[in-house]
């Protein structure tokens, strides 16, 4: 540790704040841009060339920055992707036994999940076995209350009495039961579980057909220059639109600017 921070490399190295430009560079960007700040128009032949040739050169000056640009990144891309491997070489077996941990966990908490399902579901069948027996005794006891008072007997008064308290047993059995607490699963303390829907596709084209906003319809640009072609004349402002359904099609000029040979 250093300064609060985990050190892991050997080396340490530091950036320059700054890069600085070689003088001959900032002397021919200059000239280059008061050549072609020199172009205020074309109106004929000579002016046309003059414009051309200060953006050729322009365009070959660009190419060359690019090319030297590239080759003065190229170590440090490099160095880059060695520092990537490097924490990836390092991290790998954590992070494999990372995965292979909340598999273990994640294993649990579904055994958690489905035993508590388990116990709920043997509760809701006492209950149920309960309730209708309450129901059952509560029944029978009307029944004997009915049956005491019409024969005015002590037997069928007593069997009355013993099936309301049977009942009634019945009933706090019941209401213990409810005052339980439910079985909860085995929480994993710093992790949280959720569920995640999970997809695999086995016919784009008919995911397409009933429900497109699932789909994402996207023409190459690409391809369409490879291998789409507009009639003769269509314009911006006369643009095909027969050739490719779904798709204007159209020629429009483009300047592309190549380096002068000298």
């Amino acid at each position: 540790m250093k300064n609060g921070k985990l050190q892991i490399f050997k080396q340490q190295f530091k950036l320059p704040e700054l890069l600085g430009l070689t003088g001959e560079a900032e002397e021919q960007r200059n000239q280059l841009a008061l050549a072609a700040v020199a172009v205020k128009a074309v109106t004929n032949p000579e002016e046309q060339d003059t414009a051309m040739a200060a953006a050729q050169d322009i365009q070959g000056y660009v190419k060359d920055v690019q090319r030297a640009g590239l080759e003065f990144r190229r170590p440090i891309t490099a160095f880059t992707s060695l520092i990537k491997k490097t924490e990836d070489d390092h991290l790998a077996p954590l992070l494999v036994e990372k995965d292979r941990v909340e598999r273990v966990v994640l294993g649990f908490q579904q055994q958690e999940r489905r035993r508590v399902e388990a116990e709920e579901e043997a509760h809701r069948k006492v209950y149920q076995i309960a309730e209708a027996a309450r129901i059952e005794l509560e029944r029978k006891a009307r029944e004997a209350e009915a049956a005491a008072a019409a024969s005015g007997k002590r037997r069928d008064a007593k069997e009355a009495e013993r099936l309301a308290e049977q009942a009634a047993a019945a009933e706090a059995a019941i209401q213990a039961q409810l005052r339980t607490p439910p079985p909860e699963v085995s929480r994993a303390t710093g992790a949280t579980i959720k569920q995640v829907l999970r997809h695999e596709v086995i016919d784009a084209a008919t995911v397409f057909k009933h429900r497109p906003e699932l789909c994402k319809v996207e023409v190459k640009a690409s391809a369409v220059n490879a291998v789409c072609i507009a009639k003769v004349g269509a314009t911006e402002l006369n643009k095909d639109e027969t050739s490719v359904p779904g798709l204007c099609l159209w020629w429009a000029d483009d300047l592309s600017t190549r380096r002068r040979m000298v």
